[in-house]
């Protein structure tokens, strides 16, 4: 079918997508290539879910894909307590954890270390108390005095 607009033909652009490639044949067209037809019309390229326009200067068929967003980066820590709450089961101070969810900053302002490899991340229990300091030796107690004779009646 001609769609005819003004008095005179109009010639669509349009990419090669495989939706299109029933309207030739079924032959392989370029996805990145702008084709133009006068015999397609613009409700066929409609119907397709196909963008289409009226100039090859306007035809754009380069995919413009967002730049793909970095993949999200694995971190370690320890399961201390500061961190309890991000988890719906229960884990271990002493275990070291590792998430895709959270960010470095989220874990580290909760005032956790983070770690980038599973070799750093060292969850040591943390050192016992030191001692109590043995208490300074008293000072010797005078030795006992000799009993004090009691005064005889």
């Amino acid at each position: 079918g001609y769609w005819v607009g003004q008095g005179r033909l109009m010639v669509v652009w349009f990419c090669g997508r495989p939706e299109v490639s029933s309207l030739f044949g079924g032959a392989q067209l370029s996805p990145t290539k702008c084709y133009l037809s006068a015999t397609i019309t613009t409700d066929e390229l409609d119907a397709r879910g196909m963008r289409w326009w009226s100039s090859q200067d306007e035809c754009r068929c380069v995919p413009t894909t967002p730049p793909p967003s970095p993949p999200p980066q694995k971190i370690y820590f320890c399961g201390q307590s500061e961190v309890w709450h991000l988890f719906d089961y229960k884990i271990e101070p002493t275990s070291c954890y590792f998430s895709y969810e959270f960010s470095r900053q989220e874990i580290s302002d909760l005032g956790v270390e983070v770690y980038l490899t599973s070799e750093h991340c060292d969850c040591k229990p943390p050192p016992p108390p030191p001692p109590p300091s043995p208490s300074p030796p008293s000072p010797p107690l005078p030795p006992p005095s000799p009993p004090s004779p009691s005064p005889t009646p």
